[in-house]
């Protein structure tokens, strides 16, 4: 099973990275984005690398633990909650005080502030990549211990 896993995952961030590099080459070609001197692509890498990793160990966790049709419906609206609460759409600063902090911990939260703070924006990258990474490490053992082929 564990081998399972580390391939799905394998795969999921090659496509991860595949795809971030496509972004950055689309934002800089087509919208003349240029990264800022604060901009560490080594650190763009890194986050989008165990970033993915993070999903595919929760993905797996979910259909590991999961019938096909609850995971699906789990799958989505973990991603919703996620979205809504990683401050790409609602600003952290416009959310309950509450709800901060369980934002900045979320896996969608902490992979944007170790985004934005490998672009350059601002935000603490060890602290979040370090959330990001338990976040994927945790996942991994869930998915390795739960999933089944089939």
């Amino acid at each position: 099973r564990s081998g399972l896993v580390a391939a799905k995952a394998g795969v999921v961030v090659a496509i991860g990275l595949a795809q971030v590099v496509a972004l950055i080459a689309v934002a800089a070609l087509a919208l003349g984005w240029r990264a800022e001197s604060d901009t560490s692509v080594l650190a763009v890498v890194v986050v989008a690398v165990v970033g993915a990793a993070m999903f595919a160990g929760i993905g797996l966790a979910i259909a590991g633990t999961l019938p096909p049709e609850t995971a699906l419906v789990v799958a989505n609206v973990l991603f919703l909650v996620g979205i809504g609460l990683s401050g790409t759409i609602v600003p952290l600063d416009d959310l309950p005080t509450e709800l901060v902090t369980a934002a900045q911990l979320s896996p969608v939260g902490a992979l944007a502030d170790a985004f934005s703070a490998a672009l350059g924006f601002g935000g603490n990258l060890l602290v979040s990549l370090g959330i990001v990474a338990a976040w994927a490490a945790g996942s991994a053992f869930l998915a390795a211990r739960s999933f089944r082929w089939g």
